[in-house]
């Protein structure tokens, strides 16, 4: 089922008409989503991109959980060097 999306010509800031599309932007969607501006809150949590960041591997978490993970991160640390080799 294909769905049928209205154009409309509206004024940029450029002062240039350009095609926009109405209801491009959802009001719920995944962190990705939001993240990058096309939905205004996540679907489950409502974050909205200031509870937003990337972590180091370019995944998007929320900003609780990041913190939460460093600091449990230091009751694990001293394991880490079972998992070398040697």
């Amino acid at each position: 089922m294909a769905r049928t999306i209205k154009k409309y010509a509206c004024a940029h800031p450029s002062g240039k008409y350009h095609a926009d599309y109405l209801g491009a932007k959802t009001t719920a969607g995944r962190n990705r989503a939001v993240f990058e501006g096309r939905a205004s809150r996540t679907r489950p949590g409502g974050l909205t991109k200031a509870g937003l960041m990337k972590n180091k591997r370019g995944r998007i978490v929320s900003k609780k959980r990041h913190a939460a993970g460093l600091k449990n991160f230091k009751y694990i640390k001293g394991f880490k060097r079972f998992g070398k080799k040697k």
